[in-house]
C-alpha cells in the first residue's frame, strides 16, 4: 500500500485594508470611478502587495472603457487596466508632508492604424465609495490633454489646443541678402 502524502492546507488570501480621509476601504470593497473620457465605471477594490500604509495603490483590472478602439473584434471586451495611487505622507523633521491621489488608465489600443498604447492620469477625490477626476485625463507620456471623445454631460470640458507656429519663408536676393515674404 503506498503511502500518500497529507494535503497541505493553503493559506487564505490575505484581505488587506487602508484608512484613506478616514474611511477604511478593504480588498473586495466595490466603488464607482467617474471620469470625463470615461463615464461612470463600477471597479471592485485590490490592493497592490507592495501597498502600506503611506503609499498605497489600488488595482482596478481590466475595464471596458468607451474609448475608441479594442483589443479584439468584440465591442465588449476589455480595453484598459484601471489603477489608482494614493500617497499620504506625515511631516517628518524639515520634510513637508504629501498628499495625493492619481488614477493611472493604461488603454491599450489594437486598432487597423496601429496606435501605440496610451496612459492618462487624473487627479481624483474621494466621496463616500466614488472616485471623482477633477477634470480631463492627461496623457502621462507627452504630459497634455489627450485628443479621446468625452463622455456624455463632459462636452463642456475641451483639451487646450495648442496653437501651430508656421515658419515664414526666407530667400536670399543676388546680393546675398536675405529678405523675409
Amino acid at each position: 500500500m503506498a503511502k500518500t502524502k497529507p494535503k497541505q492546507e493553503e493559506a487564505p488570501p490575505v484581505v488587506r485594508s487602508f484608512e484613506i480621509d478616514g474611511i477604511v476601504y478593504t480588498d473586495g470593497d466595490k466603488l464607482q470611478v467617474i471620469a470625463p473620457e470615461l463615464g461612470l465605471i463600477p471597479v471592485v477594490v485590490k490592493f497592490a502587495d507592495y501597498s502600506n500604509h503611506h503609499i498605497m495603490t489600488m488595482e482596478f483590472g481590466w475595464i471596458r472603457t468607451p474609448l475608441p478602439c479594442r483589443m479584439n473584434q468584440r465591442p465588449d471586451s476589455p480595453n484598459a487596466s484601471l489603477s489608482l495611487s494614493i500617497t499620504r505622507m506625515p511631516p517628518a523633521g524639515s520634510i513637508q508632508g504629501y498628499h495625493s491621489n492619481v488614477m493611472h488608465l493604461v488603454y491599450f489600443c489594437n486598432c487597423a492604424y496601429s496606435k501605440h498604447t496610451d496612459q492618462f492620469r487624473w487627479y481624483t477625490s474621494f466621496d463616500m465609495g466614488v472616485i471623482r477626476a477633477e477634470g480631463l485625463g492627461w496623457d502621462y507620456n507627452k504630459n497634455r490633454p489627450h485628443n479621446h471623445p468625452l463622455v456624455e454631460g463632459y462636452e463642456h470640458l475641451q483639451p487646450m489646443t495648442y496653437e501651430v507656429l508656421k515658419q515664414e519663408l526666407v530667400q536670399a536676393d543676388k546680393h546675398g541678402q536675405f529678405t523675409l515674404f
